[in-house]
């Protein structure tokens, strides 16, 4: 937003535009005092639902009256500047600032209220929209004039443009050969730069290609799973999906840039020559066309051998036969890229312009940072950081990957800050001893971008997927994961049951029986936008998660059961007195029972953290879930452990155990349960044929198939072999997706780096002749040449491996390994972070020998 300067001539628009912005923003301000939400049954202002926050009444969410200050804030900024408006001051930079900060609340507002369907009047959706109109109106008002003389000049080229295509239509309207011929040249000429943007489009549909091709021949032995809410293989195909469009239009935007960059001035030379627009586009079509075509021709024969050799692997080394590869995949491979391409080619603009204003920077300085800048960008960043460092440390964290990127984004504006001050030093103390920072004192803002750019990708290698692969070092063996044959949940009123039970006994199966309860959680899943649509329409937290509870003395018996698991229960003798978890009253023990490999999580995840809401019984079909205090009371977590004790069902989210006194057991027994109320271990090594099992197994499902209603997940009975099954074909193609992952990384960790430099190259070039010239010697143009490399190597690389390590050692407490767990944890890791040393100083060598041959070229 450009602002024109205070001698302008103000016109008669320039006035009604400006009382027409007062009078958006008074009623900004008198919305607030107007009915807003109904989370009280009843219309209130967001002044009374803050109210009702302060004194502390139920069915109101603290977090969202702590967000209503946000339009209260963006209210009063709201008078002040209509007020400023209708005594004529137009718009000064301080009023274009209280826009920018009423946006800013209107954004935040938006984030919350709407994320979490807040129910709100009509005044309550129109706030935030009113607000950005608002910012359009002050932009339309700042910039018409502006906007109408690019107007008259885009004009007047146009009508220039159409005077030339006509004299040039006098001429034959066929081009001789020759041009072809130097099309041809010309693309010999830029075979490197073809050749990286094939690579990078092979790299992307490969990845593609392997796990989609491994979801389908998974599938096969794979139990059967939702397309939009599985939590298995489909979750994984998700997660793949949304990190390919992540990186691959990363790498193929800077690919694109490259080519581009190389090519412009070939475009300009065959412009000049007397080449057409439309033959120009035409052939970069073609060009990306046929590009495009061969990487994914590439990518689909390389995914292919990859994914039919994992397939191999996995019959030979894990026993799963997988299916075939379908033809399909070629398809949906062909798919996804060609949205990924559109992305790219959208990003590739941008690129386009970054690369410009780069090439320019020599002759203008980009801006320089202030002091205050530097101070308030460290101070906040600080604070950031510390802020998602602590919520990622809290009990019972999800390990979500937010905090830690937020925490990243906070160190990434420490770094700013502190780029900020050494640019202000330097610029005070004189540059001419401080050749190596030119480029922080001439491209501020592009090298500390890039800086910040780098930080943030090399945490994501270095932190959560090296945590990812070495999690998977930590995974114990499927068997140990499952210790019964069938885990069978059925009704004590039951007669078929005990039949089945009696019948399972005759065989020979040894079969434990356990009394328990079924308990409902508010939330059982990462809240994802499938559960926000489903949740808009069926006005109620889904999906809900569903426990097991059992009494003490029971629980006791299990873990004198399961004294075998070789994790030694980890958590248990740190959480418990005298080996007695000694629980009180409505106290409760929480064992979790999943993989080590597996992120630590809540018992209920609506919040994230912290104690439980849960029901006893199952889970409900409507409820107001702003009132879900009354469904789901709160519960208070005592003690917890991670150990299996009846097997890892639901990936660890779900069939958790929860452990309460004897008497509160009895006290809830007695009451009207829903669901099961007893749990049969079944254990068959003793019986000689598997049919008869099957068929009383299969007998006892269907009878209770109506427990599965709610969650596909959640099932009657749990057989030990198609758990092993499942779980195995989810760690293969897990592990696929992330090794692939910290390749792409890793690629366009190198990519962007080596691009920065490749687009200051000819600046750098001229400098150090001009200093060579002045009699620099070539120890010090050596010496200058690592400093200037420094910045792009040290400090992304100083505050990822930094960040990581305090994220490792907070999953450590989190997910209570014990040291030998820690131990290989922390290998698995290390291998990681080795390999990606190793790609930096083979970056590091090459681009220095790079700059050395060109900055000695004459």
């Amino acid at each position: 937003m450009t602002i024109r300067e205070d001698n302008t001539e103000k016109t008669r628009k320039d006035r009604i535009l400006e009382l027409t912005g007062a009078v958006i923003d008074l009623a900004l301000f008198v919305f607030v005092f107007l009915p807003w939400t109904r989370e009280s049954g009843s219309a209130e202002s967001i002044i009374q639902y803050g109210l009702h926050v302060v004194n502390g009444e139920g069915g109101y969410s603290v977090l969202s009256g702590v967000m209503s200050i946000a339009p209260l804030a963006g209210g009063a900024a709201g008078l002040y500047k209509g007020v400023e408006l209708l005594r004529g001051k137009g718009l000064t930079p301080r009023l274009i600032r209280v826009t920018y900060f009423m946006c800013g609340c209107a954004v935040l507002y938006m984030a919350y209220f709407f994320a979490f369907y807040i129910s709100c009047t009509f005044i309550g959706y129109a706030w935030p929209f009113l607000t950005i109109l608002d910012f359009l109106l002050n932009k339309y008002a700042l910039e018409y004039k502006d906007l109408a003389v690019k107007n008259r000049e885009l004009d007047r080229k146009h009508h220039e443009y159409e005077e030339e295509k006509k004299r040039r239509l006098a001429f034959a309207g066929r081009y001789s050969s020759g041009i072809y011929r130097i099309h041809r040249k010309v693309a010999r000429a830029y075979r490197k730069e073809y050749i990286l943007l094939t690579f990078c489009g092979a790299l992307s549909s490969a990845f593609l290609c392997t796990a989609l091709g491994l979801r389908e021949m998974f599938m096969s032995v794979h139990s059967t799973e939702e397309i939009l809410i599985g939590g298995g293989l489909e979750e994984i195909l998700k997660d793949t999906v949304v990190t390919a469009i992540i990186l691959n239009v990363l790498l193929m935007a800077f690919a694109y840039g490259v080519y581009g960059a190389k090519r412009r001035r070939t475009v300009g030379t065959l412009r000049a020559l007397g080449a057409r627009s439309r033959l120009l586009a035409a052939d970069e079509v073609m060009e990306y066309a046929i590009s495009s075509l061969i990487s994914v021709a590439i990518g689909c024969a390389a995914g292919t051998v990859a994914a039919l050799a994992i397939g191999a692997w996995a019959k030979d080394a894990a026993g799963v036969a997988a299916g075939s590869f379908s033809p399909v995949i070629y398809l949906e491979t062909l798919g996804f890229y060609a949205v990924l391409t559109f992305f790219s080619l959208m990003v590739n603009y941008q690129v386009a312009v970054w690369q410009t204003s780069s090439e320019r920077a020599a002759v203008k300085k980009e801006r320089s940072p202030w002091k205050w800048e530097a101070i308030v960008s460290a101070a906040a960043g600080a604070v950031l950081a510390a802020a998602e460092a602590s919520m990622f440390h809290r009990e019972l964290s999800s390990e979500d990957l937010k905090y830690q990127f937020l925490f990243i984004a906070g160190i990434g504006l420490v770094i700013y800050g502190a780029s900020a001050m050494i640019a202000i030093r330097t610029r005070k103390r004189g540059t001419l001893n401080k050749v190596s920072r030119s480029s922080l004192m001439y491209h501020f803002m592009t090298t500390v971008l890039t800086v910040m750019l780098l930080t943030g990708i090399q945490f994501a290698i270095l932190g959560p997927f090296a945590a990812e692969f070495g999690g998977e070092k930590t995974a114990e063996d499927p068997s140990d994961l499952f210790p019964y044959d069938y885990v069978m949940m059925g009704r004590s009123s039951d007669a078929g049951d005990q039949e089945d039970v009696a019948a399972l006994r005759d065989l020979g199966a040894a079969v434990k029986e356990f009394p328990m309860i079924r308990v409902t959680t508010a939330h059982g899943a990462p809240y994802s936008w499938a559960d926000v649509l489903s949740n808009a329409y069926m006005d109620v937290m889904w999906p809900q998660g569903q426990q097991v509870m059992i009494p003490e003395s029971e629980y006791y018996k299990l873990k004198e059961m399961a004294s075998g698991d070789r994790r030694q229960h980890r958590g248990y003798t740190t959480n418990t007195f005298n080996e007695r978890l000694d629980l009180k009253g409505d106290e409760i023990h929480v064992v979790f029972q999943q993989d080590s490999s597996r992120s630590s999580h809540p018992l209920e995840w609506f919040m994230e953290y912290g104690d439980p809401n849960f029901r006893i019984g199952q889970p409900l079909n409507d409820y107001n879930w702003h009132a879900r205090d009354r469904y789901f009371p709160p519960h208070k977590i005592k003690s917890r452990e991670y150990a299996i004790l009846t097997g890892e069902f639901g990936r660890g989210r779900q069939e958790n155990i929860i452990v309460v006194s004897d008497r509160y057991f009895s006290k809830l027994r007695q009451g009207r349960t829903e669901g099961p109320d007893v749990m049969y271990l079944v254990n068959t090594g003793k019986v000689k044929g598997s049919g008869a099992v099957d068929k009383i197994v299969s007998s006892f499902g269907r009878r209770h198939r109506g427990d599965s209603r709610w969650d596909s997940e959640i099932r009657p009975v749990y057989a030990r072999a198609a758990m092993i099954r499942d779980l195995t074909t989810e760690r293969i193609m897990k592990d696929e997706v992330t090794v692939m992952t910290l390749v792409i990384l890793c690629i366009s960790s190198v990519l962007i780096t080596f691009l920065r430099f490749v687009t200051q190259e000819q600046e750098m070039r001229k400098k150090y002749c001009l200093l060579s010239d002045l009699g620099m010697t070539k120890e010090q143009e050596s010496r200058s040449i690592r400093q200037e490399l420094r910045p792009y190597f040290l400090p992304p690389a100083v505050a990822a491996l930094g960040s990581a390590l305090l994220f490792q050692g907070m999953i450590f407490s989190q997910r209570q390994f014990t040291t030998d767990q820690m131990r290989v944890f922390s290998r698995g890791t290390m291998e990681v972070w080795l390999a990606f040393a190793a790609v930096q100083v083979v970056l590091w060598a090459v681009l220095r020998k790079r700059l050395k041959n060109s900055v000695r070229e004459r």
